[in-house]
Formats: C-alpha cells, structure tokens, sequence
C-alpha cells in the first residue's frame, strides 16, 4: 500500500501485493482474480514462484490491460540468501527473470533494474519508517495527476 499512496485506482491504476493477490478487487486495488490473470495460485512468500507471478503479473498486465506510465515490480530475494550465485537454482531463477525481462521490452518497457538492499536503518529517529512514495516522486517529476 505504502507504493500505491496517493494513486487514483482504477482503470489506469493498479496496485496489489502479490502475498495478497488474492484479495485484490476493482473497487480497492483497480484490478479483480489476480490469480486469473497470471494463471497461478498465490506461491509462497519463501519461494521463487512469487518472484515469478510479480513478474507474470507485470507481462500480462502490459498485455492485456493497460499501457501504464510506471510499472514497479517488486520481487523476493529468497533465491539470494539460499542459493550462492551460479548454482543451477540460481541461475534457473535469472534465467526466468531475464525471460519476463525480454518480455517486458518486447511490449515496449523502458526499463530499469536495481537492489533494495543497505544496511542502514529503515525509519527515522523518531521511530517513523524511513520511506520515499513513488507517487510523489513521479507527481513532482510529471506534474500533479499527469502520472
């Protein structure tokens, strides 16, 4: 939710958390049966799979629906902390991300990649999460309601 605050949901605004998938409707997150949409159950949150339907639900998303401006897909790093780069689960895993990957571009994506990872401290001295909306991010960069 902290991603969606501030966005018009919608036709032209969607936000769901893939975990939850299962809970979104048109009226509260601009999209009905996730699950359909990607044709998947909910993986488990300490899985690939989950990455995966993250990533499914961006493609299909891109495909079937809607065009959007930005599109933030935000994946699990449960392959990084079991699995040490270039064992077979590994790479399976970035294979299948590079695949959505190509997708996306195919479907005209301009794209961008990067980690969530640091080490330092995620709130405030006063104890209050240290976060940046994307949504006032994109509003100060395009203009109010332009994105």
């Amino acid at each position: 939710a902290m991603l969606g605050k501030g966005l018009a949901i919608g036709p032209q605004g969607v936000c769901f958390s893939a975990e939850r998938a299962t809970e979104a409707t048109s009226s509260s997150h601009g999209i009905d049966d996730v699950c359909g949409l990607v044709d998947m159950k909910v993986p488990d949150v300490y899985s690939a799979e989950l990455s995966e339907f993250v990533m499914k639900a961006g493609a299909r998303l891109m495909e079937q629906q809607m065009r959007p401006d930005v599109l933030y897909l935000s994946t699990t790093d449960y392959i990084q902390h079991k699995h040490a780069p270039g064992t077979p689960i590994a790479n399976a895993f970035y294979a299948m991300l590079d695949r959505y990957l190509q997708r996306l571009d195919e479907l005209g994506a301009d794209i961008a990649v990067t980690a969530d990872h640091g080490m330092n401290a995620k709130h405030t001295a006063e104890g209050e999460p240290a976060v940046v909306y994307v949504q006032t991010l994109a509003e100060a960069h395009c203009g109010a309601g332009a994105c």
